[in-house]
């Protein structure tokens, strides 16, 4: 963690990484809050992921390891403390982007960690917990791996691509805590199937191909091209759990990921709205929550609707279909109350499964909607007085806070781009490795201006609202020109704006 072990200075540099102007948007108390949300995100975001390591007399680094039955001590880092299900999403992201040092030291902390457990840590707190579905540990570790800049020793990398491959393909008892339940299911059949050993059949799934295109970029980078071959293969059969009739209750478009039978038939009993669906097919959440969870595949999902302006219509019906949920296998959590009493519709913010959704609106082909969208979450789903619309998750909910304030998202762990959403702030200002800085504007923004009229990166047009990795850490200027004018968004995301033209 950054933030302990060196007192206010250390504080105070690792929150001047990103120095944001006050705004000007003569709403002096909101603006003030703004600001205040903004830097407690930032240090929420940089407590986790904890090191266990100590400096040993000869001032090397050592650790005591939680995952050696002896209670050895090995050389190195070693880190706890990282729900990789909420934190793939949002933590690790905005560490690479604004501490890169302290992100190196992660990644090099938990190829540790698979050296002493022979696999990679999932929940580790301080050891392995075997929480929560899939193994999503691997979407970071393969985002390292593509980055470029993280793992320099070509042991490392090899040491990466062997530990996200093995999560893959080594199918592992029922039980284990180790590795994917229910692994041999989903290769044999495409899917974990209702009648299988296994719960959360429709999230874990669509989780393992997500975790499948991430290793598949890697594979690729690495010249695996067999592995990524047999792993996009497996992301792409979420069309398997996509039943363009279903409504499951729901009015308005029909269209939700349900769960199978071995025999390839849906299951029948389906209601979109109950939490954990019948028989736990949903985790923390209910289909609706799960409508959209290609990641990967905005463009394909929108074709599965039948076209991008269908998808468009779900996506907003989402946003606006009343918070009413029905308890479901899952009975009453916590969840289901925080969604109906801080969030708006069926987007459950104050839970991570819908952190992607806003920036799928683009592949739909209607960018404009998330922008909406998005400032609309910013606004209420993070309270100054009132807190986080729910929990923070080792820093994933902060870190969605801060890069959605800036404009920024990565959609695909391993990617190398970061989508382009909708700024919250007129002015900020990155510190980035080797002395480089990013400035990101958006001059006379306001809460009526959520729209991305047209944005550069270094004088050059962004019309696919989108930016490399490698780009932004050259630094430069991220200018954006905000309107009010949802039209002229859609306008430039299309090309059509002629002020594109030579």
């Amino acid at each position: 963690a950054l933030l302990f072990g060196g007192g206010t200075t250390v504080a105070l540099k690792v929150l001047s990484a990103i120095e944001v102007e006050r705004p000007s948007r003569n709403e002096d108390a909101k603006d003030t809050e703004r600001l205040d949300l903004f830097y407690s995100s930032m240090y929420r975001a940089s407590i986790f992921p904890r090191s266990l390591a100590e400096v040993a007399e000869n001032g090397s680094l050592v650790h005591y390891s939680p995952y050696d039955s002896m209670g050895a001590t090995f050389p190195g880092e070693i880190m706890t403390d990282s729900g990789f299900w909420d934190a793939y999403r949002t933590l690790y992201q905005l560490t690479a982007l604004i501490h890169p040092e302290q992100y190196h030291k992660s990644i090099k902390g938990w190829l540790n960690a698979y050296k002493e457990q022979g696999w990679l840590p999932g929940w580790p707190s301080p050891g392995e917990r075997g929480a929560m579905a899939s193994t999503m540990q691997d979407c970071v570790i393969a985002d390292a791996i593509l980055r470029g800049d993280v793992l320099q020793d070509e042991g490392d990398v090899q040491l990466a691509y062997e530990a996200i491959r093995k999560n893959a393909f080594t199918v592992m008892p029922v039980g284990s805590k180790k590795g994917r339940a229910g692994l041999g299911d989903y290769i044999a059949l495409g899917y974990l199937p209702e009648d299988g050993d296994n719960p959360n059949q429709v999230a874990g799934t669509l989780n393992f191909m997500l975790a499948d295109y991430s290793i598949a970029l890697a594979a690729q980078k690495l010249g695996e091209e067999e592995d990524a071959a047999a792993l996009f293969k497996r992301a792409a059969n979420w069309r398997l759990l996509f039943d363009k009739t279903a409504t499951g209750g729901s009015v308005g478009v029909p269209g939700f990921l349900k769960a199978k039978f071995k025999n390839g038939s849906f299951v029948t009993d389906f209601d979109a709205f109950a939490w954990g669906g019948g028989n736990n097919e949903y985790t923390e959440a209910s289909a609706y929550q799960y409508r959209f969870y290609v990641p990967h595949d905005p463009q394909g999902l929108a074709q599965a609707y039948g076209g991008g302006e269908v998808m468009c219509r779900a996506l907003e019906e989402m946003m606006t279909t009343p918070a009413s949920f029905h308890l479901g296998y899952w009975g009453l959590h916590h969840e289901q109350v925080e969604m109906a009493r801080n969030c708006f519709g069926q987007y459950e913010h104050n839970n991570q499964p819908v952190h992607h959704v806003l920036y799928m609106a683009k592949g739909a082909g209607c960018p404009s909607l998330g922008q909406k969208w998005l400032r609309t979450t910013l606004d209420t789903a993070y309270g100054y007085k009132t807190g986080f619309s729910g929990d923070e998750d080792n820093g994933e909910m902060a870190s969605w806070f801060v890069l959605t304030a800036l404009g920024l998202y990565q959609l695909v762990p391993g990617s190398d781009y970061y989508e382009i959403g909708s700024p919250l702030f007129e002015e900020a200002t990155l510190r980035l490795a080797g002395n480089a800085t990013l400035s990101i504007l958006a001059k006379g923004n306001r809460a009526s201006t959520p729209y991305v009229g047209r944005v550069e990166l270094n004088g050059e047009p962004l019309a696919d609202l989108r930016v490399k990795y490698a780009d932004l850490l050259r630094g430069g200027v991220l200018n954006f020109t905000m309107t009010s004018d949802a039209e002229s968004a859609e306008r430039f995301y299309r090309g059509r704006d002629k002020r594109l033209q030579p």
